[in-house]
């Protein structure tokens, strides 16, 4: 309080901080104030906050915004391929903490989805990060309310305190899907990398994929390259290398050019049948 003695019809103030911890669960203290009134002396009450780690927002939540032309399917909302950016919906976490933030986005698949549905993060430092996601499929990345999630990954919020995601129609080769977005707060000095694999636009899940060669004429061969990104907050080591197992025919021709990759950095191996 800025004032110890307060006349008749007087008040002052007093401001009461949770600092929130890198563990989840329930908190609680008790204020005491000493005072010289008689039968209220000292004045307590309790004080108590959740901690949690993660925060989910489904396109319906009132901090989501709309615009453009969307259906609704399968609890998602829709719109068709091909668009000029013109179409979009965001989602608004406010009020963070300075720290590292985990995001991830879940959505209904479908063989008519987009393979290039344009993400765009904003408010996190460095500027805008524009992920493009392939809607066909839906990575396994962590599992919450009730659904797996695919990460977007690892971002650093900037001043303002507020991290927002944005899908846009821009471009798309199928129906982008809008539907839910999760945000997770990573501990103070905990970095962790996170690996992506693609092969040309199509993500490679790990443990449930099958990247198909189709048919391949006999006395020729056909390769493929698959890109590898880091989208954690610290470096993804590769030293342990690429490899092959079955020997059915498929060579890796060329490994990757880097065996250490820095958060944001990707490279790239080849693969021939």
């Amino acid at each position: 309080p800025a004032s110890s003695l307060l006349a008749a019809g007087e008040s002052t103030t007093f401001d009461v901080e949770f600092l929130s911890s890198s563990t989840a669960g329930a908190y609680n203290d008790t204020v005491s104030i000493s005072t010289n009134d008689s039968d209220e002396s000292p004045f307590t009450f309790t004080v108590s906050a959740d901690q949690v780690m993660s925060a989910v927002l489904e396109e319906t939540d009132p901090s989501s915004n709309t615009t453009g032309m969307w259906g609704t399917t399968y609890g998602n909302k829709y719109v068709g391929g091909g668009g000029s950016g013109a179409n979009t919906v965001s989602w608004s976490f406010s009020d963070l903490g300075a720290g590292t933030y985990r995001l991830s986005a879940n959505w209904h698949t479908h063989t008519s989805r987009a393979t290039n549905a344009q993400h765009t993060v904003s408010g996190v430092n460095g500027g805008d990060v524009v992920r493009y996601v392939n809607q066909k499929t839906l990575s396994q990345d962590v599992y919450d309310a009730g659904v797996y999630w695919e990460d977007l990954g690892y971002f650093e919020v900037d001043a303002n305190g507020t991290i927002t995601v944005t899908v846009s129609d821009d471009g798309a080769d199928g129906y982008v899907m809008a539907n839910m977005m999760r945000l997770e707060a990573v501990p103070a000095g905990v970095s962790l990398p996170e690996i992506r694999v693609t092969e040309s636009t199509n993500d490679v899940l790990s443990g449930s994929s099958t990247v198909a060669w189709g048919d391949v004429l006999y006395g020729r061969s056909v390769v493929k390259t698959f890109t590898i990104e880091n989208l954690g907050t610290a470096d993804l080591d590769l030293s342990g290398g690429v490899s092959l197992t079955g020997g059915n025919g498929f060579t890796i021709v060329s490994p990757p050019a880097s065996s250490l990759l820095a958060a944001g950095e990707s490279t790239t191996f080849d693969v021939e049948f």
